[in-house]
């Protein structure tokens, strides 16, 4: 079966995000995936904290065509805490 230019093209930018979050050192990304939304990528998942989750999301934007996050990150210190405000 042949892939249309525009879904392997999806495919790549699905799959070059996915590598350059899993080189984020010192961060267990296996849990995040990746999915294509509007014109940019959506990142759902667990991670221990905000600078991790900062830090995965600066990634995924250097990555040649992404052009916008959507932040459906779970970040476990705010779990634990829910009083605390999740506005910045």
């Amino acid at each position: 079966m042949t892939v249309p230019s525009s879904d392997a093209a999806e495919a790549a930018l699905v799959q070059r995000v996915i590598q350059a979050i899993r080189e984020c050192p010192g961060i267990d990304t296996s849990g995040i995936s990746v999915t294509l939304v509007a014109g940019g990528v959506a990142l759902k998942g667990p991670l221990q904290t905000m600078d991790h989750r900062d830090a995965v999301v600066r990634t995924a934007l250097r990555v040649h065509g992404v052009t916008s996050i959507a932040d459906e990150l779970d970040i476990a210190h705010y779990r634990e805490h829910p009083s605390r405000p999740t506005s910045v």
